[in-house]
């Protein structure tokens, strides 16, 4: 099923498709990876893809496009994306456990444009929801990393994406988690902390004070960290997020996605009557794509 005018290439389309130009990108990379990517994607519809200790991914087990339009919908309502060329698959080898749903990346360029697929837990099949996700959410959320992956981005990464969740804690709580390593953190601090009381109530391993503390002390100070962080990245971004409403109203949030760390740290800082000339003030393609597709049209009010 096409979802989309295959002779449109116009930079809207692309933008719409969840393709954003990397830092070092000119207009002809930025359209061949996309043309790439496309008919990467096309081949894999009719063609099994075997990957090394990974097994095959089968077209009998792939989502249609019309599929991933419904489940994209929360991404494509806020930010405008809507990546649905990306080929995705009903599957349960390799997703790691509790984890209903991810992407893939086989290789990486020095633009980090890899060839993905998504990867969606069977149970999704039939089922709208399985542990604490819905697939439409965890379709919108890998559907951020995947259009932001070209911007190299880290320190704000989670918090875009997990602002599509349908839980207000999960919205809260994207920033702690900046790293991928850092869910592992978690859980495994969690599971330390259980130990350590099993621990206690089984063998009577000392005074419950210091047991406690020596046990339990490094896991909660990595948690009080990782929250302090999340406060400072939720500032830095609402932030920018009020510099680009004064310009861009109710398409800001578009504009915010499009931005690689670097912009919106420089945005949390900017007085924002010097927006006009900062926007105006990049003369490669990412700046040239960015004011194409978000202009300033008027001044901001007073």
């Amino acid at each position: 099923m096409s979802l989309d005018d295959p002779n449109d290439d116009s930079l809207a389309r692309l933008n719409r498709q969840g393709f954003l130009p990397a830092a070092s990108e000119d207009e002809a990379g930025y359209r061949a990876r996309a043309r790439d990517l496309v008919a990467w994607s096309a081949r894999l519809r009719d063609t099994p893809l075997e990957i090394a200790g990974f097994g095959s991914l089968r077209p009998e087990d792939r989502l249609d496009e019309a599929e991933l339009v419904r489940l994209g919908g929360p991404a494509r309502a806020r930010y405008g994306i809507l990546p649905a060329w990306v080929p995705a698959y009903y599957r349960d080898r390799g997703l790691p456990w509790l984890t209903g749903g991810m992407a893939v990346s086989l290789e990486e360029g020095p633009e980090n444009s890899a060839r993905t697929f998504f990867q969606f837990k069977s149970v999704y099949r039939t089922r709208p929801r399985w542990w604490l996700y819905s697939a439409e959410e965890i379709a919108s959320h890998e559907m951020c990393h995947v259009a932001r992956a070209p911007l190299m981005s880290r320190r704000y990464e989670e918090s875009i994406a997990y602002g599509l969740s349908a839980s207000a804690l999960r919205r809260w709580l994207g920033g702690a988690l900046v790293h991928p390593r850092d869910g592992t953190l978690i859980l495994g601090g969690l599971a330390w902390m259980i130990a350590c009381d099993l621990t206690r109530l089984f063998f009577d391993a000392g005074p419950e004070l210091a047991f406690s503390i020596i046990g339990k002390g490094p896991i909660l100070l990595l948690i009080a960290l990782g929250l302090t962080r999340n406060l400072r990245l939720r500032g830095e971004l609402a932030r920018c997020r009020r510099v680009l409403a004064r310009f861009f109203g109710p398409r800001s949030e578009e504009v915010l996605f499009r931005l690689a760390d670097e912009e919106i740290q420089a945005l949390a800082r900017l007085d924002p009557r010097e927006f006009p000339t900062w926007w105006s003030g990049r003369p490669d393609f990412r700046g040239t794509w960015l004011r194409s597709l978000y202009p300033l049209d008027s001044p901001p009010p007073a």
